[in-house]
């Protein structure tokens, strides 16, 4: 049986351990299974681990817990946006799964959203970022634009095909490249890292 999003995670992790980054971010975490295999693979890596759903928050905790990672990587229960605030959060029967709910006009509910530029202020660090926020991904990259600028950066960007061109654009105006496409996207700003061989 095939682990969930095994040839992403595989891609990713082996990108991660040529790059070696001082930097995780989990962007819509779910239960933390990227968040769990970046800091096993690599121990002395920081992690940040962002998820707004309370339901998966109780997952990703436990995740944490039976991994003995509770003091390891940072959870930020709120989510990323372009602006500070707050965000209706669509988690009715129409997304029950708990892998598609999102930020939506339609939700029902109210989330806290941060920018990622004023939760993680950084310069000069090499980051890799996973984003996964069901179609709220180019806010995100607005409000992360310093993060994204100022670091040496690799990204694997989850996208639906109506918003690819415009991520890719987005992060092209911000000096990136598209690395690979393994069901998400793969961009990075790091001169010569061509990533492994698919």
């Amino acid at each position: 049986v095939e682990l969930y999003e095994y040839p992403q995670i595989s891609y990713l992790r082996a990108c991660a351990e040529r790059l070696q980054p001082q930097m995780f971010l989990d962007i819509g975490a779910h239960a933390a299974l990227y968040s769990v295999i970046m800091k096993t693979r690599l121990p002395n890596i920081e992690v940040h681990a962002f998820e707004p759903d309370r339901t998966n928050l109780c997952q990703l905790y436990a995740n944490l817990f039976v991994n003995g990672l509770t003091r390891d990587i940072q959870v930020h229960e709120h989510g990323i946006s372009d602006h500070s605030g707050f965000a209706s959060f669509e988690d009715s029967a129409e997304h029950s799964s708990r892998g598609t709910r999102r930020i939506s006009d339609s939700g029902e509910n109210r989330i806290p959203i941060e920018t990622l530029d004023d939760v993680i202020d950084v310069q000069d660090r090499r980051i890799v970022l996973k984003i996964d926020i069901e179609g709220h991904e180019l806010a995100a990259l607005t409000g992360a634009r310093r993060l994204l600028t100022g670091n040496q950066c690799l990204l694997q960007v989850e996208s639906a095909p109506e918003q690819v061109a415009q991520v890719t654009a987005m992060l092209e105006e911000m000096g990136y490249r598209h690395l690979a496409t393994i069901y998400d996207h793969f961009f990075t700003n790091i001169e010569g890292f061509a990533g492994p061989e698919l």
